[in-house]
């Protein structure tokens, strides 16, 4: 193995390390975004939850977790064609489950309707 090997495979270690220390306030963010599109039906808390779920589908792939980019595309595919937000709690609850298995923590997802009262930290 050359060293430019070398030199990618730290780096791919390093960025996968930074993905999976991101996860827990990414988990918060979402939780957060969640409960403020239902306390105040907030727009901007919807744009939130899209550019989150965008921006997971677009790099589990890239670190070996296609159940958490399945989950953030489908998520992600919903807001972007409009879709009625009362139907997205689902898609949300499964997000957040997906994050909580990658954490090892149990899935406090239940059913949908836990979102409403999720604590903030995992």
């Amino acid at each position: 193995m050359g060293e430019d090997d070398f030199d990618f495979d730290a780096r791919m270690m390093e960025l996968a390390r930074a993905f999976l220390d991101a996860l827990p306030g990414k988990y918060e963010q979402l939780v957060q975004q969640w409960q403020l599109w239902n306390n105040r039906q907030d727009p901007a808390a919807v744009e939130q939850i899209q550019l989150i779920a965008h921006r997971l589908s677009g790099s589990s792939d890239n670190y070996g977790y296609a159940a958490l980019g399945c989950s953030a595309r489908a998520l992600d595919a919903m807001l972007r064609h409009g879709i009625p937000l009362q139907g997205i709690e689902k898609p949300v609850a499964e997000l957040l489950a997906a994050i909580n298995a990658i954490l090892g923590r149990s899935a406090t997802l239940q059913e949908p309707s836990a979102l409403h009262n999720l604590p903030v930290s995992g």
